[in-house]
């Protein structure tokens, strides 16, 4: 994680730490380079330190732009963006909470 942080100016960093939603970056092999403290926050610790992967999250999370996925009984909707810095390709991947939403679609579709 230490060499992406180093890569990434400051400024990008804390703006990306300061967003108030789940982000995560990895590379193009799925490795987990970085992820905030409200990704933490929102998956758990003990969740969070031992993912080193985000195929684990869905195994085409890579491949789209947009994607859903679910994590315990929440839903997210995740939206990807690749970027190429010191010829490292990476993705930013941000997590909207849908759960909600999808409760109440549920609930009026019954």
């Amino acid at each position: 994680m230490k060499n992406t942080v180093s890569m990434l100016d400051l400024t990008s960093l804390k703006r990306l730490e300061d967003f108030p939603i789940p982000i995560l970056i990895s590379g193009s092999d799925g490795e987990v380079l970085w992820y905030s403290e409200c990704f933490c926050d929102t998956f758990g610790e003990s969740y969070t330190v031992n993912l080193n992967s985000v195929f684990k999250l869905h195994p085409d999370i890579l491949k789209n732009r947009t994607i859903s996925v679910d994590f315990a009984d929440r839903n997210f909707y995740v939206c990807s963006d690749c970027s190429v810095i010191h010829e490292k390709e990476m993705y930013v991947l941000y997590f909207f909470d849908k759960t909600e939403f999808i409760n109440l679609q549920k609930e009026h579709n019954e």
